[in-house]
């Protein structure tokens, strides 16, 4: 007789350390261990309910006493580009390649039994079954380690903007819906093809609005560049992904998207300065050429 395929998960879970959690044991778990913007409860209760994927919390104590929590996908990590791959669900909401920090504490060892892509530098140590990946994520610089011609050029092509007429405001300043709008329309104007997970872009823009940070730049009150940039705090770091952009290629001599980048990571930059944390300004996967002009490349695991 075959066993129930529950019963045999949590077994599992124990003979691993784990047991089931409740949403606010994670959330415990991720306020005082950190995490990333993908792990955070609010984060992927969003996409959880966009995708229709139920959520499961487990974790782990030391006497009593909560030392670290995931939550879980089936046999996936939630935030995962693999779980929404497997659940066939990886078109319906675009989560760009986001790093995964997990909430563990750094004081301890855990064994993971889920498959989860792009776990971060900052769990490697802790996890006993981790392996390297075969690629690196791309991390924004400093912007004072970038060269001097570099800076130069990204202030003489804002000025050459503004010469033009264009201006930059937050994008908290902007609707939901306005926003939805401006990625969408801009996204295709760029690419010839509609962002992934456009069907589902205003609701997800609408829930995960208080995440996002950085400006749009407009000529004439209507926006020409628009980047999703979305931050997480933690008690040590920030997280910050950056998914994608749209640019309006009527404009493409003026170097929008370049612009935007250079205001959007400064900004980012005066935040953790502002917090006294670290900077975790993701691009996603180190697989461009332009990632390399921003960003220093880092390695990354997977289980």
């Amino acid at each position: 007789m075959s066993l129930n395929p529950i019963k045999s998960i949590t077994k599992t879970w124990r003979e691993s350390g784990w047991e089931k959690a409740s949403v606010e044991e994670y959330t415990s778990a991720y306020t005082t261990f950190g995490g990333s913007f993908i792990t955070h409860p609010e984060v992927l209760s969003a996409i959880s309910s966009i995708a229709n994927m139920p959520l499961e919390y487990l974790k782990q104590e030391d006497n009593g006493k909560l030392i670290g929590a995931i939550a879980t996908w089936d046999k996936c990590l939630a935030g995962s580009k693999n779980g929404l791959k497997k659940a066939g669900k990886r078109s319906l909401i675009d989560i760009g390649n986001a790093e995964i920090i997990l909430p563990l504490s750094r004081d301890q060892q855990f064994s993971i039994r889920h498959h989860g892509d792009n776990i971060s530098e900052l769990n490697n140590q802790l996890i006993s079954n981790i392996k390297p990946a075969d690629y690196e994520m791309a991390f924004a610089k400093p912007h004072m380690e970038c060269s001097k011609k570099f800076r130069y050029n990204q202030r003489r092509e804002l000025r050459l903007l503004e010469e033009a007429g264009a201006s930059y405001r937050p994008i908290q300043e902007l609707s939901a819906l306005e926003i939805s709008t401006a990625y969408k329309t801009l996204f295709k104007k760029r690419w010839d093809f509609d962002a992934k997970g456009h069907e589902t872009m205003d609701k997800t823009i609408e829930m995960l609005k208080p995440f996002l940070i950085g400006y749009v730049l407009e000529m004439d009150n209507k926006a020409i560049a628009i980047q999703l940039v979305y931050m997480a705090e933690s008690p040590d770091w920030l997280s910050i992904e950056y998914l994608n952009g749209g640019v309006d290629t009527d404009y493409q001599q003026l170097s929008p998207g370049s612009v935007l980048t250079y205001l959007n990571t400064q900004h980012a930059e005066a935040l953790a300065t502002e917090k006294n944390k670290s900077r975790r300004y993701s691009f996603g996967i180190s697989d461009r050429d332009y990632k390399a002009r921003w960003c220093n490349p880092s390695p990354v695991f997977q289980l």
